[in-house]
């Protein structure tokens, strides 16, 4: 994985805007220049719910993007679930509790010709900073992007603004291509050699798992990063166990997606439904 050095505090930020670009999504601003400075794609922050009863574990948010001169980094996450939905419904001006950065970061070989990303739904968080971290890279950036419906997209403007073909597939058909994303992501990995191409996947676990069954086919190399829920961000509850591939006979290998992820070898783990 990278090398990247994390910059690790506890701090408290405060919410400069939140928007909801679509539908239970929520973007949030929050001024951090030490976090903003120091962030890049695969990095997490775990933040305390604000007064949420009942809610005592932190919740993991992948950093979505930053903006280092003005000191901010920015989250997006889905607002379904009641803790989320409590942080999601903060103000400007309210002050989170948040432990970051937190995990390991996306690979960017020197080879690199073509990044391929996958993204499912929220699972576009981590992206828009992966495209950051590319620019100015003689890099093809290329985004295949599934939701639900058109109500879910969010962010393929800012991703074009940075440089990406985005190429979407909806399961109702009501935006870009009806269906699954995979098969777009097919098509394209059956024009080319897999030489120089990587793929970088976030999103349901059905749809990594697909991913994972195509980039063995066509020999394409990449990471993933899992959404496990991380209750205290840095391995000591032992929460949040990822079942590697390289266990030894007979035996099961685990990694935990807080401390040794969440970003891993697509082709190093398996991923249960």
């Amino acid at each position: 994985m990278s090398s990247v050095t994390s910059y690790k505090a506890h701090l408290r930020a405060k919410i400069i805007a939140t928007e909801e670009p679509a539908r239970e999504t929520c973007r949030m601003h929050l001024l951090a220049p030490e976090l903003a400075a120091a962030a890049h794609a695969g990095h997490f922050v775990n933040i305390k719910l604000p007064e949420a009863e009942g809610l005592l574990w932190r919740r993991p948010y992948s950093v979505h993007a930053v903006e280092r001169r003005a000191g901010v980094i920015e989250l997006l996450f889905n607002t379904a679930g009641r803790g989320s939905r409590a942080l999601g419904r903060a103000m400007p001006g309210d002050e989170v509790d948040l432990i970051g950065l937190l995990g390991n970061t996306f690979d960017y070989p020197e080879d690199l010709q073509e990044a391929i990303v996958v993204a499912g739904g929220v699972g576009v968080a981590p992206f828009h900073l992966l495209l950051q971290d590319l620019a100015g890279r003689p890099v093809i950036k290329t985004v295949f992007y599934g939701v639900a419906s058109q109500d879910r997209l969010c962010g393929v403007q800012e991703m074009t603004a940075l440089g990406a073909r985005v190429e979407i597939a909806s399961e109702d058909g009501s935006c870009g291509r009806k269906g699954f994303v995979t098969r777009l992501l097919e098509e394209h990995l059956a024009t080319g050699e897999g030489k120089g191409r990587r793929l970088y996947v976030c999103g349901p676990t059905p749809m990594m798992k697909a991913v994972q069954e195509l980039a063995a086919r066509y020999g394409v190399a990449g990471q993933v990063t899992v959404e496990n829920r991380m209750a205290c961000g840095f391995g000591a509850c032992m929460g949040c166990p990822v079942e590697r591939t390289e266990g030894e006979q007979g035996f099961k290998h685990y990694s935990l997606a807080c401390k040794d992820g969440p970003v891993f070898a697509l082709d190093g783990i398996i991923l249960h439904d």
